[in-house]
């Protein structure tokens, strides 16, 4: 597993104005979340979760009209990137063959940036017909490179996942057998049981722009 990562000071920004918002409410985080018609998972996972998520401008919109506290601008997260780095190609077996060390290059390509794209977002490429129908050839999708494994994030939705032992995946994340182990579940494959993660990251959006109609 890799280490914590510290908060940069838009977070901690943001993580003060939270605090103030739940004092002010006298609510729990999961209470001013329904509140404001946010999932309630979204301020506890920011608040408890060892990858640093940050709040979108759109989420600290609704705190802010329910709460009566204004965002600051020091709270709000970065502008979208005008694009984002292809990393890698997910190819037969549904493994992702990275070409510039996986989560750290800056791409070999880039493509256009997914609706509310943040800072650290990247994109691999769908080679091949080995994950039809789910995904085709050509789909890209999106993910956050953030060091981490956020599980409640992850558990039963496809994602990005790299194993301890090496290999890096799209599949879906459901619980293990073993305390600490995950099954990652596949569409056309065999699921994996029992794998220890390093990391993984949720599929975030698929662009599905490129594909044609199948014969």
């Amino acid at each position: 597993m890799r280490p914590e990562a510290p908060l940069d000071e838009q977070q901690q920004a943001a993580k003060r104005l939270l605090e103030q918002m739940l004092k002010a409410t006298g609510l729990t985080p999961s209470e001013l979340a329904r509140a404001a018609k946010l999932t309630p998972s979204t301020l506890t996972r920011f608040l408890n979760s060892p990858v640093r998520h940050t709040l979108s401008a759109r989420t600290l919109g609704k705190l802010s009209a329910y709460s009566g506290i204004t965002v600051p601008a020091a709270v709000l997260p970065a502008p979208p990137p005008a694009s984002v780095p292809v990393v890698g190609y997910i190819g037969a077996g549904e493994q992702v063959l990275p070409f510039d060390d996986a989560a750290l290059g800056a791409g070999l390509e880039q493509a256009d940036p997914p609706p509310g794209a943040e800072p650290g977002t990247v994109a691999v490429v769908v080679r091949g017909d080995s994950m039809f129908p789910a995904f085709w050839d050509g789909d890209i999708l999106y993910y956050s490179r953030e060091a981490g494994f956020d599980r409640d994030g992850c558990l039963y939705n496809e994602c990005i996942v790299k194993l301890r032992d090496g290999p890096i995946y799209i599949k879906r994340v459901t619980p293990g057998a073993q305390p600490g182990r995950y099954t990652l579940q596949s569409y056309n494959a065999p699921p994996m049981p029992d794998v220890a993660i390093d990391w993984a990251a949720p599929v975030q959006f698929q662009d599905k722009r490129r594909r044609r109609a199948k014969p």
